[in-house]
């Protein structure tokens, strides 16, 4: 057996998928309040750190963290933010890429799937907190995008 054979997902960008079409100034709309959404996540993480540094109470993590605030810029913030924010919506977990030999490549393992651990720790500390925040930044870009459900 091929050392791909394990790999039977592709990953998706859903951001670009549901908001690729919309022009521009919406989109980065859409990406403020997924901004906003990642910020007020990591707080609920690390309540006492400081406010933009990478939360560290889940333990080591990769360098391309979701939930570490320097990345907020980087080219794929929109998808990543997006997925987090889709996988409370459906009460998935956020899966984290760092055991994801072909990641880069748009492939998922599903053989070595982790949760996320930002992710996880957020959902421990309160998740009604985390569902409010979801909640409400769903309505801001179902508002933002003049759909009728988020």
């Amino acid at each position: 057996m091929s050392q791909n054979a394990n790999v039977v997902v592709s990953a998706i960008d859903f951001f670009e998928l549901e908001f690729g079409g919309l022009p521009e100034e919406k989109q980065v709309q859409i990406e403020d309040y997924l901004r906003i959404f990642m910020k007020r996540y990591r707080r609920i993480i690390e309540p006492d750190a400081p406010e933009d540094t990478a939360c560290t109470t889940s333990g080591p993590r990769c360098g391309s963290c979701a939930f570490n605030p320097s990345l907020d810029s980087s080219k794929d913030f929109r998808s990543t933010a997006y997925g987090v924010l889709r996988s409370v919506r459906e009460g998935l977990p956020f899966i984290c890429h760092r055991n994801q030999r072909e990641w880069k490549d748009g492939k998922i393992d599903k053989d070595h799937l982790l949760i996320c651990k930002g992710f996880q720790v957020g959902i421990q500390n309160d998740v009604d907190e985390v569902i409010k925040l979801s909640i409400a930044t769903l309505l801001l870009i179902t508002i933002a995008t003049g759909r009728t459900t988020p």
